[in-house]
């Protein structure tokens, strides 16, 4: 899923979960799996909700995917796309009716939002929280 700077849902899937036929998103999407921002709810060990957000797995599918100039590529560059793209995301689901209490469980912490407390020390981390944060142009 990504949610772009103007607070438009660029791309989103929802796949249907049928435990007993083993589908993933991977078998639906193939062609996006890697380049966008995965999430998913779950429930935690006390069956509460809470929102797991996992980073791209393939930095140069998502450069691609987000169609970036060769020349503007790097790790600086992901980094702070990735951030925002978090961040923008936190903002449309609490706008979009989800609990800003919800806990959610982030990739790549340290290197996305390094020295920012509030997301390094607590796991799981409160969507408010998240959505709080400010974007690299802020």
């Amino acid at each position: 899923m990504a949610v772009t700077d103007d607070d438009k849902v660029d791309y989103f899937t929802h796949r249907p979960y049928e435990r007993l036929w083993g589908i993933t998103h991977e078998d639906l999407s193939p062609m996006f799996f890697q380049a966008t921002v995965r999430g998913r709810l779950e429930e935690d060990e006390e069956k509460r909700p809470v929102l797991i957000l996992k980073a791209p797995q393939n930095v140069r599918e998502y450069f691609d995917f987000k169609e970036l100039p060769e020349g503007e590529r790097g790790a600086g560059t992901y980094n702070r796309m990735v951030h925002d793209e978090y961040i923008r995301i936190a903002r449309k689901l609490i706008a979009s009716g989800m609990d800003p209490g919800m806990g959610v469980l982030l990739t790549d912490i340290p290197k996305l939002f390094p020295g920012c407390a509030a997301l390094l020390e607590r796991e799981p981390v409160e969507l408010q929280v998240l959505a709080d944060q400010r974007l690299t142009g802020e």
